[in-house]
């Protein structure tokens, strides 16, 4: 079955159908023998036959089944199906296309139930690189050697954000345009997460060489904004605050 591809996503096919018409009829009622009167026959079947090779009809349809389950040259009409089969629960992507998506999501398949799965999310879906934190490594223990000194780093149990089945996602999005789709496709059952939300500052001041930037939690980022870039004042003022 002979075809050329002008496009990803569009197989154009050979008229085969329309260009053997002839050699369907005897040879004395073919246009080459004078006179015979099946001109019009012939040429009302190669135009049923065009129609027939023309888009979403059945013979261009038949001749594209060996071709729909390549992810580069499927019809656009079949990624709706395509994704009800492999990938029925995933959201669309932020930043990829589908076809690109349908081509990579094997690879967060793969990785499902690990934490390379929850970088694999956010890159796939928000191109965004986290960071992934365990309460539990903080834990104030007495039995741990260095875990085992009160400081500033080693916190007391608290059944809540710092126990042994928690963890911590330090990210650049925002919570409420991932939470959902996050927590039914990626979150570890009997886990309970915790979303840091990133924010990075510049202090446009004429006394500073570097730009200072920190991370902070949702609840308190509005404080600790203020805290991380103006903690000494009146030395320290932080003037305009540009938010990216």
């Amino acid at each position: 079955m002979a075809h050329r591809q002008k496009t990803i996503g569009e197989v154009v096919f050979h008229n085969r159908e329309k260009e053997g018409v002839t050699s369907l009829f005897p040879f004395q009622l073919r246009p080459t023998v004078t006179g015979n009167g099946t001109e019009g026959l012939i040429a009302f079947l190669e135009d049923y036959y065009e129609y027939l090779n023309q888009k979403d009809q059945p013979t261009n349809i038949i001749n594209r089944i060996t071709h729909e389950h390549d992810i580069d040259v499927i019809d656009t009409a079949y990624l709706d199906y395509l994704k009800k089969e492999i990938a029925r629960d995933i959201p669309n992507s932020d930043v990829l296309e589908n076809r690109q998506l349908f081509r990579n999501i094997v690879q967060f398949y793969k990785a499902r139930g690990s934490q390379d799965s929850i970088r694999i999310f956010f890159r796939l879906f928000f191109d965004d690189e986290v960071n992934i934190e365990y309460p539990s490594e903080k834990l104030f223990r007495t039995s741990y050697g260095r875990q085992s000194w009160v400081s500033y780093d080693n916190r007391l149990l608290d059944g809540d954000r710092w126990q042994n089945y928690s963890y911590v996602i330090n990210s650049g999005i925002s919570f409420d345009r991932w939470n959902q789709t996050y927590l039914k496709l990626v979150h570890p059952s009997g886990l309970k997460l915790f979303p840091d939300l990133i924010v990075e500052s510049k202090a446009l001041r004429t006394d500073r060489t570097t730009v200072p930037s920190f991370t902070t939690t949702q609840s308190n980022w509005v404080q600790d904004l203020y805290t991380g870039l103006s903690n000494h004042t009146p030395t320290n003022q932080p003037g305009w605050i540009e938010v990216i």
